[in-house]
């Protein structure tokens, strides 16, 4: 839902499908999904200040990295300052705030319905946050005070928010979409061991040993291997995988 009206991109590196969108007006959202899991690692976007240059990133998703430029000061970000951070779940959007060491009966988790708004309070005045679910709010969605649920442990707070299913089925969609698109009787190397493929018919995704027999022939984009596969049948649909040659990319 994030990447309507822009061009997306998609490649594999790492173990992480990583979705590269462009829009007309300059901006950028940068994905990254777990090939295996097809969980959401991290979202990032950035857009153009009105002098024309790219703004930095911001992460809807995932942690940015901690920078410190020595020209612009002799300060950095303490380790000890609480910490934000969005990293959901497959069924839960989740936010986690590392350093802060009050016990649970600090904290008061609350929804703002006007606001549309998650809101964190602790009663020593300590910390305060208002946290917004893009996702419901593009599609209008009301809050649930019986989605909201949330822990305490290890000086980390764990706010997590139950995913509607129009949410959920709207991510299976976008991971059948990626896979149409990027994946189709190709396969990847996710680690030394292991390559991914797609079931033809179901078009979910399967790990295959690499422990087979590979010869590799030079083409015009370099070197290529191919392998010879028995019959395969996917666990989900019970189709048959038809593997007999195809081509395998490394990604480098």
């Amino acid at each position: 839902m994030f990447r309507e009206g822009g061009n997306s991109t998609a490649i594999i590196s790492g173990g992480r499908r990583k979705v590269h969108t462009t829009f007309d007006d300059g901006g950028e959202l940068v994905e990254e999904y777990d090939v295996k899991t097809g969980e959401l690692l991290e979202r990032r976007r950035r857009g153009k200040t009105v002098l024309g240059r790219q703004a930095d990133w911001e992460y809807l998703i995932g942690e940015s990295p901690m920078k410190w430029n020595p020209e612009g000061g002799t300060l950095k970000e303490s380790h000890e300052n609480p910490l934000f951070t969005r990293k959901d779940t497959r069924d839960t959007f989740q936010w986690r705030v590392r350093n802060l060491p009050y016990p649970p009966e600090t904290y008061d988790i609350s929804l703002d319905h006007e606001k549309r708004q998650i809101v964190i309070r602790t009663s020593n005045k300590k910390y305060f946050k208002r946290i917004g679910i893009p996702e419901l709010d593009k599609l209008g969605l009301p809050l649930m005070e019986s989605a909201l649920a949330w822990t305490h442990a290890n000086n980390t707070l764990i706010v997590s928010y139950a995913k509607p299913p129009i949410v959920l089925q709207a991510r299976q969609r976008k991971l059948r979409t990626l896979e149409r698109s990027g994946l189709k009787r190709v396969m990847w190397i996710v680690s030394s061991n292991d390559v991914v493929i797609n079931c033809t018919t179901c078009l979910c995704l399967i790990i295959v040993s690499m422990s087979h027999f590979f010869t590799a022939s030079t083409g015009p984009f370099g070197v290529h291997f191919r392998a010879s596969f028995p019959k395969l049948w996917c666990l989900f649909c019970r189709g048959p995988i038809d593997l007999d040659i195809i081509l395998l990319r490394f990604d480098c």
